[in-house]
């Protein structure tokens, strides 16, 4: 299969690995995962309603009679794949609750829906009903209990409307058909099959496919979008062109990025921008599952966010801001209870300190810095040393114990953290505390060759990088040198990644295990981390690791344009080589490519 993005003035094409994943957004949290055969029930057509409930609907839409596609075309707000015969385009309308299909040509297109909460997998109590009114076909799905799986039986739970117009002729098919989903098989989420509804064939060129509570309002919003689909496009591509004029985003194509890292860099920006809820003013951390904005994983987003939203980047430092507790935590999720992030606090003095601590409210900012700088100097005493609880840090898993402890990448947090307080307050206290924690943060940790993870574990892992961009003062750039040296030697993989620990541990694992988390920080490399330890090793010594970020950038060059879900950078790979695996696309992977673009652009 050829693949290829046309891109303005520049066409790229790659014959080898196939890849015939898409995800789409409306920038208003509905999204579509769209494949050639479904992998994942994941796949498919989602609604975020008003109520802020992920709804799947579509399962798969496909043109009938196409082998497989030659070729896919990038082409920012939507996808375009190329068959045989005809070719089938696809994009969701900014702020819409639709989905538009167009074919070159007249053609037959088939449907399946699995109308369900994301998180749903019930497979009783679903009803269809289909028919035509108002030259729109319209499914009527009502989800009710059933006694075979729920504690009550044929109660209603919510029903919903789907009108799809613009077609000329509607054969009722009305089937069930079983789907087996082999990609779940793979990444260990069950379950790996379900029943889906196939309402019709439909015939004809346009197709628009809305969503809504009431049937008027589904058949409304179609009929309004099937008259405006041009000039919706038109304004999509104004939008791109508008990006590309910014400054800093002619500064990376101006300067010397091989020319493919500069594709990614649009394709990452783009799905960066996919990945925003604007109503809410939130970033989802992921599609297609993490369909939430997480704490942590917004901090780190936020500076590469800057780009196409700062008014956005801002809010959600303020949101964060807002919610931090005076212990230095932040809810990972916010509302809900019980799962906290220690590391989130870092992240955020760190992303305030680049925007010159500009916040609506300084006093604000000011008395819960101090608030928070006495607690934890108060509470920690004279060990100084920042604890955490396992699972609170980014390495969130309880595999191996889950972290507890003075973590490296904690004590660099605290230290922005102190070092912001200073700057904030005016207070030269925070300064004096800043400085004599940093040397006992060194006396722990720094042996002189390596940084510790733990001040009691002297494992290997990346966080050592993390530490240095949160907290660069820490080492001189001679020790930061020597620091990365010996950490590569452990956690360097050939194909352009990073452990997540020592490749000779006895938790090392080279494969990833999907849903059982196993191997996610135990061998599995993060993308954003890659990007990150890159940075870093730019800002450090340039010349002196110019093979490891050469190797990083072409790795997440390659995973961007050419595997996964196109022009997306995913989760993780596995250590063994490099794969689209985890979440196909992921806020801070995304960010930190464009963060690690224009440090190699300077």
């Amino acid at each position: 299969m050829n693949i290829l993005h046309s891109f303005p003035q520049r066409i790229l094409k790659k014959g080898s690995k196939a890849i015939q994943q898409a995800i789409l957004t409306s920038k208003t949290g509905s999204f579509a995962l769209l494949e050639q055969f479904p992998s994942t029930r994941y796949s498919g057509f989602f609604w975020y309603a008003n109520t802020k409930r992920m709804l799947k609907i579509i399962e798969h839409i496909f043109p009938l009679d196409e082998k497989s596609p030659a070729e896919m075309v990038n082409i920012f707000y939507g996808m375009r794949w190329k068959f045989r015969n005809n070719d089938m385009s696809v994009f969701l309308p900014t702020n819409s609750s639709s989905l538009v299909c167009e074919l070159r040509a007249k053609g037959k297109l088939g449907f399946t829906m699995d109308v369900k909460d994301a998180y749903d997998n019930r497979e009783w109590g679903r009803h269809y009903d289909v028919w035509e009114e108002q030259n729109c076909l319209i499914v009527k799905f009502t989800k009710k209990t059933d006694g075979k799986e729920d504690s009550s039986h044929e109660q209603e739970e919510y029903s919903l409307h789907v009108a799809i117009t613009g077609y000329e002729k509607a054969e009722l098919k009305k089937e069930w058909l079983g789907r087996g989903y082999a990609g779940d098989k793979q990444r260990n989420s069950s379950p790996f099959s379900r029943y889906v509804f196939a309402p019709a064939i439909l015939a004809g060129k346009s197709f628009v496919c809305s969503i809504g509570w009431t049937k008027d309002a589904a058949i409304e919003e179609a009929k309004t979008l099937a008259r405006r689909v041009s000039v919706l496009k038109q304004k999509e591509v104004k939008a791109l062109t508008l990006l590309k004029k910014q400054k800093r985003v002619k500064e990376v194509f101006a300067s010397k990025l091989p020319d493919a890292s500069k594709m990614a860099f649009l394709c990452v920006l783009s799905s960066l921008d996919r990945l925003v809820v604007h109503g809410p003013g939130e970033i989802f951390a992921g599609l297609p599952w993490f369909f939430q904005q997480w704490a942590r994983d917004s901090l780190i987003s936020s500076q590469g966010l800057t780009l196409l939203h700062p008014s956005m980047a801002q809010s959600i430092l303020e949101k964060n801001l807002s919610v931090l507790k005076k212990d230095g935590t932040i809810e990972t999720i916010p509302g809900k209870q019980g799962i906290k992030s220690a590391d989130a606090m870092g992240w955020l003095y760190k992303r305030l300190g680049e925007m010159n601590y500009n916040v609506k409210d300084p006093q604000a900012l000011k008395r819960k810095t101090t608030e928070i700088a006495e607690f934890l100097l108060n509470s920690n005493g004279k060990e100084v040393l920042w604890h955490t609880q396992a699972q609170e840090t980014w390495m969130d898993t309880a595999i191996g114990g889950g972290r507890p402890g003075a973590r490296i990448e904690l004590q660099a947090g605290m230290l922005c953290m102190l070092k912001a307080a200073a700057e904030i307050t005016g207070n030269g206290k925070y300064r004096t505390k800043e400085k004599q924690m940093a040397q006992k943060v060194k006396k722990a940790f720094w042996n002189g060759k390596i940084l510790f993870d733990g001040s009691s574990d002297p494992i290997i892992r990346p966080n050592v990088f993390i530490a240095a961009y949160l907290y660069p003062e820490l080492l001189s750039k001679e020790e930061w040198e020597i620091c990365f040296e010996n950490s590569l030697k452990a956690l360097w993989l050939p194909w352009g990644g990073l452990s997540t620990v020592d490749k000779s541990s006895p938790l090392f694992k080279a494969e990833h295990t999907g849903q059982a988390p196993e191997s996610y920080h135990h061998g599995d490399s993060w993308y954003w981390l890659n990007n990150l330890a890159a940075l870093v090793m730019a800002k450090t010594n340039r010349q002196k690791f110019k093979a490891y970020i050469d190797k990083v950038l072409a790795a997440s060059t390659q995973e961007i344009l050419w595997s996964g879900a196109v022009g997306c950078h995913a989760e993780l790979s596995s250590a063994k080589e490099l794969r689209s695996e985890g979440c196909l696309s992921q806020a801070w992977s995304n960010a930190m490519f464009v963060e690690l673009c224009q440090e190699l652009s300077k």
